[in-house]
């Protein structure tokens, strides 16, 4: 393979390296060649087919352009290497098929035949080991000083080589710095430092471009795929919580599957898309979550099916590159305006044999929080129960109809339960029924849940040489949820391949199969088949949990908990959660491919063309149902969708030394982007006409059909290009231009740019000698950017209504549409540092950035009488500023031991610059009185509700209850003042242990379940110091200003939490305690047949502190959209605690 083609694979195929020496070999190869006045890169390729080894080496080492001759018939390798780069100053190492050059040292002799074994030589034995890892470096470089003999050690880093005492071995390995040690005994143990002065690293920056991270003028981060995948998820997204400054992720973990809401810098618009861009392996992927406004309020009577992002399997993961600034996200256009997540996934690398690689988890989960229940009072309203006489005795009936626990005092009376009234039923109302007392179950709730299980496997097949390699892997994941019946399954192919047909032409593929099911996903929020609605926030106290998994009567008809009376067995306002869950469900299937094929051409040594065709493609059918006899009429409805998107993309990509101090790299390209979106719903009306058959055809009236599509297309032409000066100082700049299908024929033109600059100013004279400094960087970038519009915002199309008869019925929409929509554009800089010191001990990237939406496209209400309830238009604009850092420290470093920690600190301060004319406020969402605004002059998402009254910093009490404003406040935004992410990782020998923190500071929310739970008798606070026989005096001023003396009904005092923002308002602050795993590499020795075996104990979200609201998790969400703040009965959080073993066959 010509050279050329290999300077960015070097960094990882060097860690492919053979693990045993193979100078024996270098010595026989013979090469002939004779080559006169040609270019450097005529002269590597002559040798590299000769004598089949490949050259590697780092930019700037080898002019390839440089014009040279050689002449060499039937030459060891090693002769004609030595000859050639005699006066280059250039030394070589030979390991075994890889030639690595780099720049000449004071010690110039290369790694030759095998020495001589001497009789006062002595076998020296070791291990060389990586200090940031204390895992075993393979191909390490051992040369013996005084002869420039040596050898490299195996796969596991060790190594032997016979040697006198007192000689010096020079230990090197690509990345590290060198050393060199005096031997002194026959046992050493050798420990490398990564040098990030010597090895420039390389990353995907977007669109198939690579650059040298060092010379980007923007703040980017990388995440390895080890680290989101140490534990299991159904979603990569969560994983990244915490280890990324600026990323900022809300995370639904008590919804098995469920949303996950990403924000890079904050949320950038005020009612359009906050979310980032996602692309594998250079494909773009929808992510959409497919819901609706009352779904992301929490308020939706369906469950969350989670962002389309969990269809990436983490497996296939090579690393993730998060691109956080619009100057760093320019070139993918108008959707890259919230940042981009790049996710690479794995290759076969080179193998001369095929690899297998098979792992497997299990995780259990296990329900977290709960509320704090009162166990003193059961169901009911008042102090007394009902009583019937029955057979001749008297027995005492709870109050089944009431959904609250202001009941009588659990002292043991006995009662009639409900359940065994419906046994005395069934059994035809013979003998007398069973009594039990009346005492409190304080786990009942918890005794709902079930340990979920979630069992993954993953097996993966890869053999790569420099003509064809291929990788291909198969994910089995199964998990059953802790709710009752609930589970989730998912299937994952993933093939990667590449083809080298001549030395200049080459074609690849990458793509993935993924399917997806689910059955009976909890409906989260506050509805009617809502478990933590019905059954936590307005239960009993005294329930049997046992009792209830009966939940049916042998003629198939509903026992609850919650029957209209003693006389009528129906439900009144709560079905059995475990009707709910084994008859009122929803099911879903998700067909998905993705990927993309190229073709390339090596136009040039220095540029290279390339076609690509990206797709992503699913099929998702959703069903809900509902059961005759439950609490709401008998249902069914589907859901069918639709998805595709083809890009075709063409770009030529080049790298080229322009002379001794300035080298460029860049491409050019254009793409066409097609989207086609269809959704097709159906629903049954009025009911099923006979119970149990779940079809829209079994409707009693006319079933509902509507249909909706939309196209869009998107044409793009765009470039960047980076120059450099004397790996000093580097200029980076893009270009694109997007041409939408959505905005006006003469106005659907906008155009991207960015521009950034860096100096590496521990390259300075002055600078580059200080020892303590390894690396020093500033870095400044400018950016503006676009955004379109959705399909049909220009002009009215009609809406589809069912038919009359015979006759199709169709309306007009509520909305008055803008013919003269233009993009919305964010102007955005940004400044930063980056810097490694002492040995690479502290690192730290620091970021400034200032970014300003302008045009927003928006619809605002209007008046009713217009006959629109609204329109459509350009307006407003919203400002996000923001530091943020991150800081690596390794305070320990020993032979056997590293410990290495990161804190990783964003802080975002956004505001809402301006609105429409005459408009201060747009309402997002109400729920039960608070409002979810974005209000001019303040932060994004404002709540605004009731709130208390002031006098002299006291709240005012009126009637013994808080007096409430008569006019709206605001009560604290959604977005969180800051976020925090600690990381621990600690080597010892082969064990590796690490957890990781995230804390979030501020932001705010309504809990329905605080409201509803205190307003039901329900939680701890109701039942707390006798306030039900005593009563309660609120801590305030009276309006006088006196000391409030007012005491107050308990229930009175409850039941005024409803509908009051102030008193259901909480602090989103939290730590947690986010994933922590443990982790020992088995020696190869105890491995057996196996080349590699690792097992790993994990656990995520084993720990909670420092919240507000004891009843809920602060980060639960119920999707991933704009609404938030409103928690209306979130499902409760789970930890999860399992284990690993990974196996390379």
């Amino acid at each position: 393979m010509r050279t050329k083609n290999l300077l960015l694979k070097a960094y990882v195929s060097i860690f492919l390296i053979a693990l045993t020496s193979a100078t024996s070999l270098i010595a026989q190869n013979s090469v002939s060649v004779h080559l006169e006045n040609v270019p450097m890169s005529e002269v590597l390729d002559g040798i590299s087919e000769e004598s089949g080894f490949s050259f590697f080496f780092k930019e700037g080492v080898v002019d390839i352009n440089e014009i040279v001759s050689i002449s060499a018939k039937g030459e060891e390798l090693t002769t004609v290497l030595s000859t050639f780069f005699k006066d280059k100053n250039i030394k070589y190492d030979i390991l075994k098929s890889q030639i690595v050059l780099s720049k000449q040292s004071s010690i110039n002799k290369p790694i030759a035949k095998p020495p001589v074994i001497e009789e006062h030589q002595l076998e020296i034995t070791g291990t060389v080991i990586s200090s940031d890892g204390n895992y075993g470096l393979p191909g390490v470089s051992i040369v013996v000083l005084s002869s420039g003999l040596g050898t490299i050690s195996d796969g596991d880093g060790n190594f032997s080589i016979n040697v006198e005492i007192g000689e010096k071995l020079r230990f090197s390995y690509i990345g590290y710095t060198t050393q060199v040690v005096t031997v002194s005994q026959n046992k050493l143990n050798i420990v490398l430092h990564p040098d990030v002065t010597k090895l420039d690293e390389v990353i995907v920056v977007g669109l198939g471009i690579s650059r040298d991270k060092k010379a980007l003028g923007y703040s980017i981060a990388e995440v390895e795929g080890q680290e989101v995948n140490t534990i299991p998820t159904t979603d990569i997204v969560n994983n990244l919580s915490g280890r990324v400054p600026g990323l900022e992720v809300s995370s639904s973990s008590g919804n098995m599957g469920g949303s996950a809401r990403v924000l890079i810098r904050g949320a950038g618009s005020m009612l359009g898309n906050n979310q980032p861009l996602y692309v594998v392996d250079g494909t773009i992927i929808d992510n959409s979550s497919l819901s609706n406004t009352f779904q992301n309020a929490g308020l939706g009577d369906v469950a969350d099916y989670g962002n389309l992002s969990q269809d990436i399997n983490p497996d296939d993961i090579e690393n993730v590159t998060v691109l956080k600034g619009p100057a760093a996200s320019a070139i993918y256009g108008s959707r890259a305006a919230n940042g981009v997540i790049l996710i690479t996934t794995k290759n076969s690398g080179k193998s001369d044999n095929v690899g297998i690689d098979v792992s497997f988890t299990g995780m259990f989960e296990n329900v977290a929080r709960l509320p704090q229940y009162q166990n003193s009072y059961g169901g009911g309203l008042g102090t007394t129960f009902e009583q019937r006489e029955i057979n001749g005795k008297t027995y005492n009936i709870p109050f089944y109809a009431m959904d609250q626990s202001w009941g009588p005092k659990l002292d043991g009376t006995p009662v009639i339960p409900y359940w065994s009234l419906y046994n005395w039923e069934a059994n035809g109302k013979k003998g007398d029924p069973e009594t039990v007392p009346w005492e409190a179950q304080p786990s009942n709730i918890r005794d709902f849940f079930e340990t979920g299980f979630l069992a993954k496997t993953n097996v993966a097949f890869y053999k790569g040489t420099d003509i064809a390699s291929f990788r291909m892997s198969f994910t089995n994941l199964s998990q059953t949820g802790v709710f009752p019946n609930s589970n989730l399954g998912r299937n994952t192919i993933n093939f990667s391949g590449n083809l080298n047909l001549t030395k200049k032409l080459f074609v690849g593929l990458k793509g993935n199969f993924v399917k997806n099911t689910t059955r009976a996903l909890p409906v989260s929020g506050y509805s009617n088949n809502g478990i933590m609605t019905k059954l936590a926030q307005w239960g009993q106290r005294q329930w049997d949990m046992s009792k209830m998994k009966d939940y049916k009567q042998p003629d198939g008809t509903q026992r609850t908990w919650n029957r209209i009376s003693f006389e009528n067995p129906g439900p009144q306002y709560a079905d059995n959660p475990y009707w709910t869950q084994y008859e009122n469900y929803g099911k879903s299937e998700r067909n998905r491919v993705f990927g993309n094929t190229f073709i390339g051409y090596k136009l040039t040594d220095w540029m290279t063309a390339q076609f690509t065709l990206n797709i992503d493609h699913y099929d998702e059918s959703r069903s809900v149902r509902t059961a005759e006899g439950s609490t709401l009429e008998s249902y069914y409805a589907t859901d069918v969708y639709g998805f595709s998107e083809i890009n075709n993309e063409f770009s030529v990509n080049f790298q080229r030394q322009l002379n001794d101090d300035f080298h460029v790299t860049g491409m050019i390209g254009a793409n066409r982007m097609d989207r086609d979106f269809r959704r097709v719903t159906g629903s049954v009306d009025g009911g099923l006409a006979a119970p149990g058959i779940y079809s829209l055809t079994n409707s009693k009236n006319q079933a509902f059909v509507d249909e909706y599509k939309y196209i869009k297309r998107i044409n793009s032409a765009y470039g960047s290009a980076t120059i450099g000066w004397r790996s000093l100082l580097y200029l980076d700049g893009s270009f694109r231009n997007d041409w939408s299908s959505t905005l006006p024929a003469d106005n659907n033109s906008y155009p991207y740019y960015s521009t950034s600059l860096s100096l590496i100013l521990s390259e300075l004279p002055g600078l580059e000698n200080i020892s303590w400094i390894d690396f020093l960087k500033i870095r400044g970038g400018y950016a503006k950017v676009g955004n379109d519009t959705d399909a049909y915002n220009l002009e009215s199309t009609y809406i589809s209504n069912n038919s009359y008869g015979s006759y199709p019925l169709f309306s007009n929409p509520n909305a008055i549409f803008n013919g003269n929509l233009k993009p919305e554009t964010s102007n955005s800089w940004e400044t930063g540092l980056e810097m490694n010191l002492f040995k690479n001990r502290l690192s730290a990237d620091v970021t400034y950035y200032n970014t300003l939406t302008i045009d927003q496209i928006m619809p605002i209400a209007i008046s009713a009488t217009s006959g629109f309830r609204q329109r459509w238009l350009n307006a407003g604009s919203m400002s996000n500023k923001g530091v943020e850092l991150g800081l690596t420290i390794s305070p320990v470093q020993t032979k056997n031991f590293t410990w290495n920690a990161t804190v990783n600190f964003a802080k975002n301060v956004n505001e809402v610059v301006e609105l429409p004319p005459d408009i201060d406020q747009i309402n997002l969402a109400d729920i039960n009185g608070t409002y979810l605004v974005v209000a001019k002059g303040e932060k994004y998402g404002m709540l605004k509700g009731v709130d208390f009254v002031y006098q002299d910093g006291q709240k005012v009490i009126e009637d013994g209850l808080y007096k409430q404003s008569e006019e709206l406040k605001s009560l604290g935004s959604v977005m969180p003042d800051y976020t925090v992410g600690l990381i621990n990782d600690m080597q010892y020998k082969r064990m590796n242990f690490g957890f990781t923190i995230a804390h979030q500071k501020g932001g705010h929310y309504q809990s329905l379940t605080n409201m509803y739970g205190i307003a039901s008798g329900s939680f701890e606070s109701t039942a707390a110091n006798g306030i039900r026989e005593k009563g309660i005096i609120i801590e305030g001023v009276k309006e006088d200003g006196t000391p409030n003396d007012v005491n107050v009904d308990a229930f009175d005092w409850a039941n005024a939490h409803r509908n009051f923002g102030a008193l259901n308002i909480f602090e989103a602050t939290y730590f947690k305690l986010r994933e922590i795993h443990l982790t020992y590499s088995m020696p190869s020795k105890y491995s057996g047949p196996f080349q590699g075996v690792r097992l790993s104990l994990v656990g995520k979200n084993l720990a909670m502190w420092g919240t507000d609201n004891p009843h809920v998790d602060p980060e639960q969400i119920t999707n991933g959209g704009n609404i938030q703040g409103f928690e209306g009965g979130a499902n409760p959080p789970t930890y999860s605690y399992g284990f690993n073993v990974s196996i390379t066959l």
